[in-house]
């Protein structure tokens, strides 16, 4: 699937996505795919967004690419999935601080890894908001680590009802998550804290 996705030039993409689902006979039995992919991804090619939301250029470059931030483009992902199957999205979304802090020493710094991040960030809003809301739910990472902590292992029942899953079996699930243990906030300069 990822070579369909990321290494098969767009024009061609529909057609090898046609003949990889046939080969998997995804029509003769129910199927669940997921694809996870992080904007951006990877290290390598990085160069191209690297001002982030201080080039004006970027985003329109990224999405004409056809891998934006060397992922999956979103909007295509769903228009070729949408002719198989109910194609859901599920975007875990990690807020700027932590998110930036994570990676911190990547793009020349704190302050250049979250200008890039606040990029993809548009670029998913801008993607998200051209589908039916019913097709999608934005989930804050942050939100689900609080529930896992306060041991309120049924806060993704509505994530589970979105998705069609069993909400108890998820529910035990989640029990086995293990949230971040990281403070970027209290772990940043009062200066780094006041930039992101």
């Amino acid at each position: 699937l990822r070579e369909v996705l990321l290494k098969t030039a767009p024009s061609r993409r529909r057609a090898r996505l046609r003949r990889l689902l046939r080969a998997m006979a995804v029509s003769e039995r129910p199927h669940v795919l997921v694809e996870s992919a992080s904007y951006p991804f990877g290290e390598v090619g990085r160069e191209r967004w690297a001002r982030g939301i201080a080039d004006s250029g970027a985003l329109a470059r990224e999405e004409a690419s056809g891998n934006p931030g060397n992922s999956v483009d979103l909007a295509e992902f769903v228009d070729l999935f949408g002719e198989f199957a109910d194609v859901k999205v599920l975007v875990l979304h990690r807020g700027l601080v932590s998110a930036a802090w994570s990676h911190k020493e990547w793009d020349e710094g704190l302050e250049d890894h979250a200008r890039i991040l606040a990029l993809f960030s548009e670029y998913l809003t801008k993607v998200l908001g051209k589908l039916d809301p019913e097709m999608w739910r934005w989930v804050s990472y942050e939100k689900v680590c609080e529930a896992h902590r306060r041991g309120d292992f049924s806060a993704l029942d509505p994530i589970a009802h979105f998705l069609g899953l069993d909400a108890p079996a998820l529910s035990r699930s989640f029990k086995c998550f293990r949230p971040s243990r990281k403070d970027a906030a209290a772990e940043m300069t009062p200066s780094n804290l006041a930039t992101t």
